[in-house]
Parts: C-alpha cells; sequence; structure tokens
C-alpha cells in the first residue's frame, strides 16, 4: 500500500524543498535588487542633468503613466525636472525617465526597463530612436515618415513602442503643466 503513495511523497518532498529554496533566494536579493534599482534611477537622474547639485522629490497626484517626479536644482535655483514613467508598449511596462529643462523641453529621455520584442521594440532604449526627443516640447508626435517639428521618427516595426514612450514622455508634459 505504501508503494502507491511513494512517488507522490517523493515528489511533494521536492516541490516543497525547491519552493522553499525559491523563497529563500527571492528574501535574500530583494533588497539588493531594490537598491540596484535606485541607484539606476539615481544614475540616469545625474546624466540626464549632471550640473544638478539637487534633486528633491516632488508630491503629485498621479492621473497618468508618471510614477516619480524629481525636482533638479542647481544652488537652489530650479533647473527643471525629471520623472519617472511606466507607459504600457507592446511587451508590458517600459520604465523611462524624461528631463524636462526648465524652458519646457526635453533635456534627455533614458529607458531603464522593457520588456519588449528583442531587435524591434528593444530598440527604444538606443540613442538613435531616444535621442530624436532631446529639444522637443509638448504634444510630441510619431511618424513613419521623416518627422517635421515636435515628430520623432517611429522604430520601425515597433510602432506601438514608439507611441508607448511618445505617451510617457507626454504625459510628464502634462503633469508638469499642473504642477505650476
Amino acid at each position: 500500500m505504501f508503494e502507491i503513495f511513494k512517488p507522490g511523497l517523493i515528489l511533494f518532498a521536492i516541490s516543497l524543498v525547491a519552493s522553499l529554496s525559491l523563497g529563500l533566494v527571492n528574501e535574500i536579493t530583494k533588497e539588493p535588487i531594490k537598491q540596484m534599482e535606485i541607484q539606476t534611477e539615481n544614475n540616469a537622474r545625474k546624466e540626464l542633468f549632471p550640473e544638478a547639485d539637487n534633486f528633491e522629490a516632488v508630491e503629485f497626484e498621479q492621473s497618468n503613466s508618471v510614477t516619480k517626479i524629481v525636482e533638479a536644482e542647481k544652488g537652489g535655483e530650479k533647473l527643471g525636472y525629471i520623472m519617472n514613467a511606466e507607459p504600457k508598449g507592446y511587451g508590458g511596462k517600459v520604465s523611462l525617465v524624461v528631463a524636462v529643462a526648465s524652458d519646457n523641453t526635453i533635456k534627455g529621455v533614458k529607458v531603464l526597463k522593457h520588456s519588449e520584442t528583442p531587435g524591434l521594440g528593444a530598440n527604444a532604449g538606443k540613442p538613435e530612436f531616444i535621442d530624436q526627443y532631446k529639444g522637443l516640447s509638448e504634444g510630441i508626435k510619431v511618424t513613419k515618415q521623416k518627422p517635421a517639428d515636435n515628430e520623432i521618427q517611429a522604430i520601425t516595426s515597433a510602432t506601438i513602442t514608439s507611441e508607448a514612450v511618445t505617451l510617457g514622455v507626454n504625459d510628464c508634459f502634462d503633469l508638469i503643466k499642473s504642477l505650476k
């Protein structure tokens, strides 16, 4: 009779050990992963506003894809805003950092994390695409043709990702208007 239950008990024991091991590894790595994400965000801020000597968090009411706002300052003078946004792309959320100068133009955009298609939407983080945003202002549009004023050219075969990044950038501008 015991022979009938033996394979099930062995499988249960293996599953239990594997589950406990995964849970332990998750607990051990949770804090270092969180610290790494904070460090990546801080590095992106310094990269986008290298002249800033202070970054001050701004309270806001979340209403779109923007998840965090930080004011960049130098000697107490406001240089602009650095905002985190997470618009939905083709493969999931696209985590962005957007720097908007005090003259309401984009100083820079950086893709922190995404789950877009390799070789297509994953190209959103490459300078050829992301540098198109520099100097643009609110109301940016995506085009598949040669871009005109305040437009960016979509990534070939990744229009949804291009639209997602642009939505995140435009959401940042919408929120800036409500802060003033």
